[in-house]
């Protein structure tokens, strides 16, 4: 039992100083494999001699290394087991079992995701008080289930090999099928970091329209916007711009489920066409309607798009070229508010106005 434990600590110990000597990526040439079979014996002068009419199981753990890998050659391992087989009940019902540590080689060309292998080994059996030489052999296949796990069915041979003599017993053989598990380490190199962006914008003024004619003007940075608004803000950051807002809350423009001026609305448009033609000419005019969550999808979708065009389109007969004017429409997508009625959604029925232009400030 200290062979075997011995050759555990080895396994352990070698697996990582194997990994950490390969390049990214590669897989390490070192691997720890675990088998677990049942079966029984299946020489029948000893199996009725000692009457093992009973079934048995095989457990083996390996540390295998590809000594030629940095050539490429990948199919070729050694191995150093140690394996534990029982069988029985025998006589007087205690069972029969056999203590291996062994040397062997391993054949696994790879197919796709799979490696069929056969092993041969070697070593050295503790049964009871003897001692014995044991050949062992194994085939199976290995599906890679990740990049460092390999699992599949496995079959496998175990001989104990008795010396010839009068009442010298006759070899013992088990055979046994179960499955193998291997973990072979894979490096794998850290993301490199990400250089953060800087969203840089000139300058930026808000103006706020709130019900009736109260007007609020800041020039100090802009709250937080959501992501529809901050794409327009880095393209004004990318093309050196300046940017105006002008936001007209409810109820000024729109009743409810409406995307027809109110009165209230019409006079509050008067304020922002003031606004507007103070923009350079070649500034762009981007006119945005929102909607509350009331209504599906689509259709604020729609009652979004519709109050942009009826702004735009009073904005065009009031004197602002066509030209420069962008509509476009958000949904229930930017909520300014939450709540769960009308009047509690009313800030989110609203239209922005976003003067764009090269960094000049309208007075």
């Amino acid at each position: 039992m200290r062979a075997l434990a011995l050759a555990v600590a080895l396994a352990l110990a070698a697996l990582p100083a194997g990994a950490t000597a390969q390049a990214a990526g590669h897989p390490s040439p070192w691997a720890l494999g675990i088998a677990l079979a049942g079966g029984g014996m299946v020489s029948t002068d000893q199996r009725d001699a000692y009457l093992f009419d009973g079934g048995g199981g095989l457990a083996r753990l390996e540390l295998r290394a590809r000594p030629f890998d940095e050539l490429g050659v990948d199919w070729l391992e050694t191995d150093l087991h140690g394996a534990f087989t029982i069988v029985g009940p025998g006589i007087g019902g205690a069972p029969g079992g056999v203590l291996e540590l062994g040397l062997g080689v391993r054949l696994a060309p790879r197919t796709g995701d799979v490696r069929p292998y056969v092993l041969l080994g070697f070593g050295v059996g503790f049964t009871g008080p003897l001692i014995r030489p044991v050949g062992s052999g194994a085939i199976g296949l290995a599906f890679q289930v990740t990049d460092e796990i390999g699992f599949g069915p496995e079959l496998d041979l175990q001989h104990v090999i008795q010396w010839d003599g009068p009442r010298q017993s006759s070899d013992a053989v088990f055979l046994s099928i179960g499955a193998a598990f291997t973990y072979r380490p894979v490096p794998h190199t850290p993301p490199p970091p990400v250089e953060p962006e800087i969203l840089v914008v000139t300058e930026e003024h808000t103006t706020v329209i709130t019900p009736p004619r109260e007007v609020f003007v800041e020039r100090a940075p802009p709250p937080p916007v959501a992501m529809d608004d901050l794409m327009f803000l880095v393209d004004g950051a990318v093309c050196g711009t300046g940017v105006d807002v002008v936001t007209l809350l409810p109820p000024v423009l729109f009743d409810h489920d409406q995307d027809v001026l109110t009165p209230a609305g019409e006079v509050a448009m008067h304020d922002v066409l003031a606004r507007v033609l103070e923009a350079p000419p070649d500034a762009r005019i981007v006119v945005e309607g929102h909607a509350d969550v009331t209504g599906t999808s689509d259709h604020n979708e729609r009652l979004a798009r519709a109050r942009a065009h009826t702004v735009a389109t009073w904005l065009a007969a009031h004197g602002v070229p066509r030209a420069s004017l962008r509509e476009t429409g958000h949904g229930a997508r930017s909520p300014l508010v939450a709540g769960d009625t009308t009047d509690a959604l009313a800030p989110n029925r609203r239209v922005t106005i976003r003067i764009e232009h090269d960094g000049t400030v309208a007075p």
